[in-house]
């Protein structure tokens, strides 16, 4: 869903890359301007992510232990490493994610990109 995410955002702002190619601004610029961006994104999504992961999986692990099943608890544990790495792990495949189509989108010319 990310990578869907930053293919759309990618092409909806190619006219503004344009833009900022035809001012004279670097590439190094624009390439940390739209990493930045999707970066932010991605951190936003990672939490409430995690936000809404933990509150089904309390819920689950809630409903089958008044039903009278399995301790959950002791089956999978959940603890903030677990969470930590999970966080970056979205965030690292964001980036990567984006990083490629952005590059490709920047090397070409003003030209090109606004039309």
């Amino acid at each position: 869903m990310m990578i869907n995410f930053v293919s759309i955002t990618i092409n909806d702002t190619k006219k503004r890359m344009g833009i900022f190619r035809s001012l004279g601004m670097r590439m190094s610029n624009i390439y940390c301007t739209y990493i930045t961006e999707v970066l932010m994104i991605a951190l936003v999504a990672a939490a409430f992510a995690v936000i809404v992961a933990a509150s089904v999986s309390a819920i689950v692990a809630a409903v089958v232990e008044t039903s009278g099943f399995v301790d959950l608890t002791s089956l999978m544990p959940v603890s903030a490493v677990t969470v930590f790495s999970t966080f970056a792990l979205s965030i690292g495949i964001a980036a990567i994610s984006s990083a490629l189509p952005i590059f490709t989108k920047i090397k070409k010319t003003p030209v090109d990109l606004l039309k």
